[in-house]
């Protein structure tokens, strides 16, 4: 991505998940202290892609999640995915057991890392 050979996309809700994820590592499992969590934040945001609103991104992921009985925060990434006709590459197991077969655009991180 660096070098120019991917382009990713990722909605604008990864921001906040993506501080969650450093707060829980912060307060919940004390792996790192309040600057570690301050230096993990600012290092993430300055290599994140493209944002893309959620708003146009809902109805899709409703329907996503109402077909595939999965949480709508994840099937906005799907619905991103969809929309721009690429494959959504993911470490959680569970997404693509659930939806990757049957929207084909669901792979894991390791069998995209294999293709590439």
């Amino acid at each position: 991505m660096a070098e120019g050979d991917i382009e990713a996309f990722a909605p604008d809700t990864i921001v906040s998940e993506v501080g969650n994820a450093i707060w829980k590592r912060c307060w919940l499992l004390g792996e790192i202290d309040d600057e570690g969590a301050r230096r993990a934040l600012d290092g993430v945001l300055t290599i994140l892609p493209d944002l893309t609103p959620g708003l146009p991104l809902a109805a899709q992921a409703l329907e996503l999640a109402l077909t595939f009985r999965y949480p709508v925060y994840d099937c906005v990434y799907v619905a991103l995915a969809l929309q721009h006709g690429c494959p959504l590459v993911t470490a959680d197991r569970r997404l693509v057991r659930a939806l990757g077969p049957a929207t084909g655009h669901v792979v894991h991180l390791d069998d995209w890392a294999s293709d590439a």
